[in-house]
């Protein structure tokens, strides 16, 4: 049995959706200790990871919550990976740990950079998340899959001398950072240097950051853990509080539904990103030098 807390932790889901959902859809239904705190069972814990990956595909809570458990199972059995990713079901279940980091070198250089990010990173998140998700892939498998894949990213990086600066970064709460390397990499090959921040940075502190490195524009990713209602509230008060020249990209789960924010670009696929540059940054979409 784990606290809400703990369990919040875990699965990545805010304390508050815990209390909401347990509130007006009647799940999860946690037992009472003697102090009257929430305590989560195995077979709840296993459920809302279900639930939890079923919302980032698209569906609705109420959706999910009208359906019982073995259904929610079975819409996700649908919507497993197809075949046309067994190399990266190779990577993930079968390559040696020693032979991992090789692998990953492998597909970039056959594949290019941008490839590689579109045909082989995401695919292998997903696979990765699935994994999680079902308890076919252990912690320390996932982490040496994330680790070797950081570290070859960043290595994607390069500096640039003349070209728009850009900040990537996340707000206090958010944990999802390889998405976020994952889109600094394309910003990267369309001509822009990237200074990425994994550390969660307040909403508070980032004009100092925009003032230290002379910054043309931040991009930030507010994933399934925040509302589309905080992101909005969060990029309203940046707008406000930064400078106009600066451009404020944003993208994740949580926005998207769209987001009409006037001074605010939304992207949330990673194939927009191209076209994305050519609009902010049209001086740098040819100089990839």
């Amino acid at each position: 049995m784990v606290t809400i807390q703990q369990l919040s932790q875990e699965l990545g889901i805010g304390v508050d959706t815990l209390r909401v959902w347990e509130r007006r859809f009647g799940f999860p239904t946690p037992e009472r200790n003697a102090r009257g705190h929430r305590l989560y069972s195995p077979a709840e814990i296993d459920d809302l990871r279900i639930i939890k990956k079923l919302q980032n595909m698209g569906h609705r809570p109420k959706q999910l919550f009208a359906l019982s458990a073995a259904e929610r199972m079975e819409l996700l059995n649908q919507q497993q990976p197809d075949d046309s990713h067994q190399d990266v079901q190779y990577l993930v279940t079968t390559v040696a740990a020693s032979q991992v980091e090789k692998e990953l070198r492998i597909q970039l250089q056959q594949r290019g950079v941008e490839a590689f990010v579109l045909e082989f990173a995401v695919p292998l998140l997903a696979v990765m998340d699935r994994g999680w998700l079902t308890g076919e892939l252990s912690i320390a498998r996932e982490h040496l899959l994330s680790d070797c894949l950081t570290v070859i990213l960043k290595e994607q990086l390069i500096p640039r001398k003349v070209a728009p600066k850009v900040i990537f970064m996340t707000l206090s709460g958010e944990r999802h950072k390889l998405g976020l390397l994952l889109s600094a990499v394309l910003f990267n090959q369309h001509g822009c240097e990237c200074h990425l921040v994994l550390e969660e940075l307040p909403v508070a502190e980032i004009n100092a950051m925009v003032d230290f490195l002379n910054a043309d524009a931040i991009a930030l990713s507010f994933s399934v853990q925040t509302t589309p209602r905080q992101a909005k509230q969060d990029l309203a008060w940046l707008r406000k509080t930064l400078p106009k020249h600066l451009k404020i990209i944003a993208g994740g789960f949580a926005l998207r539904d769209g987001l009409h924010l006037p001074g605010i670009s939304v992207c949330t696929d990673l194939d927009q990103i191209s076209s994305l540059c050519a609009r902010e940054f049209p001086k740098s979409a040819g100089n990839q030098n």
